[in-house]
């Protein structure tokens, strides 16, 4: 079967670069030169932009200082999902709590401090706000590295603004360091006014 490629972008999460790759032509045997594999050119130099920058938080300041110390540290990628129903968004600031194990071998349990997601933590092409109807936001932060294994999340809002409650869909963390993924799937309401009335689960 035949495929049109309009392009390519790959990003690079942890130097914060991305690569745009142009093709704009078929990959089909029966259409265009009949090719089915092209090798393709980046049009631009790579790009790093300030939306691609971990914020310096009073968490973000924590781990550079732990980093300096000599200290290791833990670069995670967080994708949200805002599910797709009416009044779905929010304004509200939005933080995370971490929970997890110090190692596969440690059963230690562990939890971070409140991770409060700020807008210049956001990741790639990101929309001017966070937090919209059936959007998709990526962040990435660092946090200290007492767990290599995280087994929840607690997500919350500081219930803020007009319109605050929130309809999340689930959350995803990427260790970055070694490529874990975790998924947390939620499909509930953040907000005092539905479902069960809170705004941290």
């Amino acid at each position: 079967p035949g495929w049109f490629v309009e392009k390519v972008v790959v990003e690079d999460v942890q130097a914060r670069t991305v690569y745009t790759f142009p093709c704009a032509r078929w990959l089909a045997k029966d259409e265009g030169d009949g090719e089915i594999c092209r090798e393709l050119t980046a049009e631009d130099d790579p790009v790093l932009t300030e939306s691609v920058k971990p914020a310096e938080t009073k968490e973000a300041s924590t781990t550079r200082q732990e980093d300096e110390e000599g200290l290791p540290s833990h670069h995670y990628l967080i994708t949200m999902t805002t599910g797709d129903v009416l009044h779905a968004a929010t304004d509200a600031g939005v933080y995370l709590i971490f929970h997890g194990k110090k190692t596969e071998m440690d059963d230690t349990e562990v939890e971070s401090e409140k991770v409060w997601l700020e807008k210049d933590m956001l990741f790639g092409e990101a929309p001017p706000t966070p937090f919209r109807r059936g959007s998709t936001d990526k962040f990435v932060i660092s946090i200290s590295a007492a767990m290599t294994i995280v087994t929840a999340v607690t997500v919350g809002h500081d219930n803020r603004g007009l319109g605050a409650g929130w309809f999340l869909e689930q959350v995803v963390v990427e260790d970055l360091s070694c490529s874990n993924t975790f998924a947390f799937p939620c499909h509930r309401w953040l907000d005092d006014g539905e479902d069960d009335g809170k705004v941290e689960r």
